[in-house]
């Protein structure tokens, strides 16, 4: 493109703005439009700085109080006290099929002592790379497991008695009472933690 067909251009650009009233209003809101845009957007990100800086000086309070305050000893022995109790809660085994089968071992036995029938034990692991479902510590892993039993009211209730006060925990997520079908069923779904690799 040459300079006289860029002239040429600029010329009528020029004779269409100045013949145009429509046009300079149009231009004119647009850029009083972008105007305002930018000055919103630059009032948002000072608003986000200034929580920002909130949040820090607010971090800062909290650590000078946290730094002053000189009973360490006790916060470390409280720490290890529920270290320990989170330890206890935990299903450690040398291998984490030796901790399923545990599991599946305490499940069916403890049913068929308190007079349950159990129609079906299945065991999942979460899946190694899987987008872990709670904030477990590192080594630690998620094993859920689904146990079918026919209703018998007093042993069921027991049973979940005895699951709530077992010192290695097991939590109960789901509970379902089938009693559309003779004999009626309940179906729990479960969950426990385990920490593989651990000494027995």
């Amino acid at each position: 493109m040459n300079r006289e067909s860029l002239h040429l251009q600029w010329a009528q650009l020029r004779q269409q703005w100045d013949d145009s009233h429509v046009l300079r209003i149009g231009v004119w809101l647009a850029a009083l439009l972008v105007g305002l845009y930018l000055l919103l957007a630059g009032f948002d990100a000072a608003d986000r700085q200034v929580e920002r800086n909130r949040s820090a000086q607010a971090e800062v309070i909290r650590l000078e109080a946290l730094s002053k305050d000189g009973n360490w000893a006790q916060r470390s022995q409280e720490v290890a006290g529920l270290r320990a109790a989170y330890d206890t809660a935990v299903w450690s085994d040398p291998d984490l099929a030796l901790t399923e089968a545990g599991l599946q071992d305490w499940l069916r036995n403890t049913a068929q002592r308190l007079g349950l029938k159990v129609r079906e034990i299945t065991l999942v692991r979460a899946e190694a790379g899987a987008k872990p479902t709670d904030d477990l510590p590192p080594g630690h892993v998620l094993l859920k497991a689904r146990m079918s039993v026919e209703v018998q009211r007093t042993p069921l209730f027991t049973l979940l008695a005895e699951m709530a006060g077992q010192e290695r925990r097991i939590v109960v997520e789901r509970f379902v009472m089938k009693g559309t079908q003779q004999p009626a069923v309940a179906e729990m779904d479960l969950r426990i933690v385990a920490r593989p690799g651990a000494k027995p």
